[in-house]
């Protein structure tokens, strides 16, 4: 017919062949990105109590006389006469240290000698090496197995102000002061009466203080 074109037949396959499949590759996926876990910061671990505070030292080899106040810990290896005055802080004395003072701290820990009144607004720790003369006055006390103490304690609460401990004044009582209030002067005693002579004994004579008591009461007589 008019306007038709013929298009060409394909070509006849031969009996008994399969046809053939045609493979198209899949597009390539984008690969995951690596896990990365995320990373962790270490905190700076926290400075310990005693690399906080600061503390003072005296070595073995010093001597020190006088008077010592501080706002610090004080560890005390040499030899201390005179007062010692921390008040918020520690005290401590080494092994070597001997010391001949007041103190006053909060803490006070002795491991080697100290001979002086102790305030401790905390506590005084006396180790078995250490050895203390003197009265303290502390809120706790703790001596260990060793030690060597000699002196009195008064055990004081927390936060209570801290007196030094003071022998009692004895006072007269009531009944001997009104004894002596209402003393009555001592009534004069009689003049002693010669004893008569016996016969053939002369009478002694008597003392002139008599004699001159018994005129005068002749006279008044």
């Amino acid at each position: 017919m008019w306007g038709r074109r013929d298009e060409p037949e394909p070509p006849a396959r031969p009996s008994g062949e399969t046809p053939r499949e045609t493979w198209t590759p899949e597009p390539a996926r984008p690969e995951p990105a690596p896990f990365r876990a995320p990373a962790v910061v270490q905190p700076e671990p926290a400075p310990s109590v005693a690399a906080a505070r600061a503390e003072s030292r005296l070595g073995k080899s010093i001597v020190f006389k006088g008077e010592i106040h501080g706002g610090e810990d004080l560890y005390v290896d040499g030899e201390v006469h005179g007062k010692i005055h921390l008040k918020e802080n520690r005290l401590t004395v080494g092994p070597n240290g001997k010391v001949h003072a007041d103190v006053s701290a909060r803490f006070i820990t002795i491991q080697g000698f100290l001979k002086g009144d102790l305030k401790a607004q905390e506590k005084v720790d006396i180790r078995k090496t250490g050895s203390v003369e003197g009265q303290l006055v502390t809120a706790g006390i703790m001596i260990e197995e060793g030690a060597v103490f000699r002196g009195s304690i008064d055990i004081v609460k927390p936060g209570e102000p801290q007196k030094s401990a003071q022998p009692a004044q004895a006072r007269p009582s009531a009944k001997a002061a009104d004894g002596h209030a209402g003393a009555k002067p001592a009534e004069p005693q009689a003049a002693a009466k010669p004893e008569p002579a016996k016969p053939g004994i002369p009478p002694k004579a008597a003392p002139a203080s008599e004699v001159h008591a018994e005129v005068s009461a002749a006279k008044s007589g």
